[in-house]
C-alpha cells in the first residue's frame, strides 16, 4: 500500500487550499474595528467630560459608573475578538470549505435539472437514417457525384474551350441564324442579308449604315 510523506503532501494541500473560493462577505478588518472602537470610546469620554460640570456630584458619579461599564464591555467583546483572531486562518478556511460545498451543490442541482430535462426529450428524439448512397459514393470516387448541376454551375468554373470547340460553336451559331432568318425572321424592306460569318449576320442598307445581328 503507497503512502504519502508530510512533505509531499503540503505542496498537495497548498494546491487545494488555493482552489477554496474567499468567502469574504461580512468580514471587517480587526485592524478596523479596534480603530472604531478606540475612536468611539473617545468620543464618549470627551462628550462625558462636557457634559460632567452640569449635574450634581452623586449624578456625575452615575455618570462615569454608566459609561465605565459601557465601555469595558465594548473592550472586553474587542479582546475576545483578539484572541479568537488567532484561530482566523482555520475559521475562515472553515467558510471557504463549506463556500465551496454550496457551489458544488449548485453544479449538482443544474446536473440534475438538465438531466431530467434530457429524460423529457429523449421520448421525441429520432436518430436521422444513415445516407448510405452518399457514403457509397464518397467511398468509391472520392467526391459526391449526385450535387445538383446549378451548384456545380454556379461555383465551379466551365472549362475553357479548346480553338476546335470555339469553331464548332460558331458554326452552330451561323447555322441558327440561317434558320432564324429564313424562317421566322422579317428583314425589314430596304435592308439586305450581306452574309453569316463567326455567330454574327451583317447586314446593309444601301447608302446609309451596315448592321451586325448576333
Amino acid at each position: 500500500m503507497s503512502t504519502v510523506s508530510a512533505e509531499g503532501a503540503m505542496p498537495a494541500m497548498e494546491v487545494l487550499l488555493q482552489e477554496l473560493p474567499l468567502e469574504d462577505n461580512g468580514l471587517v478588518s480587526l485592524g478596523v474595528l479596534a480603530e472604531r472602537l478606540s475612536n468611539s470610546a473617545y468620543q464618549t469620554i470627551q462628550s462625558l467630560g462636557d457634559t460632567l460640570p452640569s449635574l450634581s456630584s452623586n449624578a456625575k458619579r452615575a455618570k462615569i459608573y454608566a459609561t465605565a461599564i459601557e465601555l469595558r464591555k465594548i473592550f472586553i467583546k474587542l479582546l475576545v475578538l483578539v484572541r479568537w483572531s488567532k484561530d482566523a486562518d482555520l475559521l475562515n478556511r472553515a467558510r471557504n470549505v463549506v463556500g465551496l460545498l454550496v457551489e458544488q451543490q449548485w453544479a449538482h442541482e443544474d446536473v440534475f435539472s438538465g438531466l431530467t430535462q434530457v429524460r423529457k426529450i429523449l421520448p421525441n428524439a429520432r436518430m436521422c437514417d444513415a445516407d448510405l448512397v452518399t457514403a457509397i459514393d464518397v467511398l468509391r470516387s472520392g467526391t459526391y457525384e449526385r450535387l445538383p448541376l446549378s451548384i456545380k454551375d454556379s461555383t465551379i468554373p466551365a472549362k475553357p474551350l479548346s480553338d476546335a470547340e470555339a469553331l464548332a460553336v460558331l458554326h452552330d451559331l451561323d447555322e441558327i441564324l440561317s434558320v432564324r432568318l429564313a424562317c421566322s425572321e422579317t428583314i425589314p424592306l430596304g435592308m439586305k442579308l450581306k452574309n453569316i460569318e463567326d455567330g454574327k449576320a451583317y447586314f446593309e442598307a444601301k447608302g446609309l449604315y451596315n448592321w451586325a445581328k448576333f
